[in-house]
């Protein structure tokens, strides 16, 4: 953290998936409260993304975190679960919705109808890499900041971009192809283009993947890094 320059740390417990280690989620739960004891900086915690597990993670992190995080994410199925846990132990709630305004204005509303303060909710409207769906978010993260600008309060959320699908491109992972250069390279390339698009559509909140695009980001927008 203090070598990128990172304001933020996601830490996400895709471990506790059954098909990706099946850790138990007394582990995850241990795991977020080594972390949080470890690093000062704020922390989003995301789930597993299996139903089931999530279900019973959430609860688990809540309880475990000795400071405030973002619980990461709440959707139209998922919402009260998440939402009750964040607010029995003064957390935050990350909202998603998939490429659609009016789903994500739908998800920050019902968050409001059972209590969550507005203060307390990022909106994820899920990001698509370069070349694999960054048009669309382009769009949906630009009308979603204008929206709230010109006072729709369901939309005036900070806005949360993960940068991780571009590193799903072909032209970010194939290492077959020398002739593009190398990989690591091209990738870091294609998660920072995707980054520029982003902040330029208006998004508040970057989840990078390679250490060293965190540093270069802030650089480049002028933020001191150190």
């Amino acid at each position: 953290m203090e070598e990128s320059g990172a304001q933020f740390l996601f830490l996400s417990l895709a471990g506790c998936h059954p098909d990706l280690g099946g850790h138990a989620v007394s582990r995850g739960a241990g795991i977020v409260r080594d972390v949080l004891e470890a690093v000062p900086c704020p922390a989003i915690v995301g789930g597993c993304g299996e139903e089931e597990t999530d279900a019973l993670l959430f609860p688990a992190v809540a309880e475990a975190a000795q400071r405030p995080v973002f619980l990461s994410y709440a959707d139209e199925k998922n919402y009260r679960l998440v939402a009750g846990a964040a607010l029995a132990y003064g957390h935050g709630v990350v909202s998603w919705s998939p490429i659609d305004i009016n789903m994500a204005k739908q998800a920050n509303l019902l968050l409001g109808d059972i209590g969550v303060p507005p203060h307390r909710v990022l909106i994820d409207p899920l990001t698509g890499g370069l070349g694999y769906g960054l048009e669309y978010t382009y769009s949906i993260v630009e009308r979603i900041r204008l929206a709230g600008l010109s006072g729709d309060a369901a939309l005036a959320r900070p806005i949360l971009c993960h940068l991780g699908d571009s590193w799903k491109a072909r032209e970010a992972l194939d290492s077959a192809e020398e002739s593009w250069g190398d990989v690591i390279a091209r990738g870091r390339r294609w998660e920072e283009a995707t980054a520029w698009a982003c902040l330029a559509a208006g998004a508040d909140l970057l989840v990078c993947r390679h250490p060293d695009n965190v540093r270069t980001l802030r650089g480049m927008v002028g933020a001191p890094w150190r």
